[in-house]
């Protein structure tokens, strides 16, 4: 999925994640890659990277528990 403008006042942190949220449900590609496009930096974008990161990582540490348990 693109997200083109990014940068927009329309898009917060909150609906950048919510729509990356939404990348990868599908049977076929359920990895999914999300690109947000921007014309010049703005920070929700770069909030919105931080926060799926970080809640990655959360998952696949929580994953690797389960594996060990």
């Amino acid at each position: 999925m693109i997200v083109v403008g990014a940068e927009a006042p329309v898009f917060d942190e909150a609906s950048l994640v919510q729509i990356a949220g939404r990348v990868g449900r599908s049977f076929d590609d359920p990895a999914g890659t999300v690109l947000f496009l921007q014309a010049e930096r703005a920070q929700a974008p770069r909030l919105a990277v931080r926060q799926i990161t970080r809640m990655n990582q959360l998952a696949n540490r929580l994953a690797k528990g389960r594996e060990h348990s």
